[in-house]
C-alpha cells in the first residue's frame, strides 16, 4: 500500500521534480561561470582577499532555491489532494493517518534532501578547485541552514493545507513565516555556525506539525 503511495506521489510531482533538477543544474552553472569568470578578469588573490575582508558570501544566487523548492514541492503535493479531495480518502485508508501522512511527507523530503545533497556536493567540489579550505567550510556552514529550510517549508505546506480550519491555516500560515525568517536572519559567511544545532531542533520540531492537523483533517473539526 505504502509503494502504491510512494508511487501515486511520484506520478504527480514527477515533472515539478524534474524541473527543479534543471533549474538546480542552470543555477548551479550561472554560479559556477561568474566566479570563474571573476577568477579570470580580477585574479584569485583578489576574489579571496574581499571575500576574507569584506566578509562576502560568493553563492548567494543559491539562497533561496531550497526555500522555493520546498513551497514547489509541498503545493504539487498538497494542494491536489485538497481541491480533488482525495486527502479524505487517503486518510480514511485501514491504516492509521499518521502513517499515510507520513509516506506522503517523507517521499517530498526525501526527493528535496537527494536534490539539496547533490547541489552542494557539486558547490563544494568546485570550491574546493577555487577556495582555500577555509573558505570551502565556511561556504559549506552557511549553506546549511537554507537546505534545512527548503525541507521545512514543505513540510509547513503540508501543515497549512492539512488544516482543516481557515482561521487556523492563517495561524499556521504566520508560524511558517516566523520560523523560516530564522534561518534568513542573515547571510554573512558562517554567521550560524553556533546556531545549528536550533536550527535542526525546530526542524525537527516543525516536521511534527502536520500530523496534528491530519488528524483534526480526519475526525472533521472546522
Amino acid at each position: 500500500m505504502f509503494k502504491a503511495l510512494y508511487y501515486k506521489e511520484f506520478i504527480k510531482s514527477k515533472k515539478l521534480i524534474f524541473v527543479i533538477n534543471i533549474l538546480s543544474v542552470i543555477l548551479l552553472c550561472y554560479v559556477f561561470l561568474k566566479l570563474n569568470r571573476a577568477f579570470r578578469v580580477a585574479g584569485a588573490d583578489h576574489v579571496w582577499g574581499v571575500i576574507i575582508s569584506k566578509n562576502q558570501f560568493v553563492f548567494r544566487d543559491l539562497l533561496y532555491f531550497p526555500l522555493l523548492s520546498g513551497i514547489a514541492l509541498g503545493i504539487s503535493q498538497f494542494v491536489p489532494e485538497l481541491i480533488n479531495k482525495k486527502l479524505k480518502l487517503s486518510l480514511h485508508l485501514p491504516v492509521n493517518e499518521h502513517k499515510t501522512i507520513f509516506y506522503i511527507l517523507s517521499f517530498g523530503q526525501l526527493v528535496l534532501f537527494i536534490s539539496f545533497l547533490i547541489q552542494i556536493l557539486c558547490v563544494i567540489c568546485f570550491s574546493y578547485f577555487m577556495f582555500p579550505k577555509e573558505i570551502v567550510i565556511s561556504t559549506l556552514i552557511t549553506l546549511i541552514p537554507v537546505y534545512i529550510s527548503g525541507l521545512l517549508v514543505h513540510s509547513f505546506i503540508g501543515w497549512i493545507c492539512v488544516e482543516p480550519s481557515w482561521r487556523n491555516r492563517l495561524i499556521n500560515l504566520i508560524i511558517s513565516i516566523f520560523l523560516i525568517n530564522v534561518y534568513y536572519q542573515t547571510n554573512l559567511p558562517s554567521a550560524y555556525v553556533y546556531r545549528l544545532d536550533l536550527l535542526l531542533i525546530i526542524y525537527m520540531i516543525g516536521l511534527t506539525y502536520i500530523f496534528i492537523s491530519a488528524k483534526r483533517f480526519k475526525i472533521g473539526i472546522n
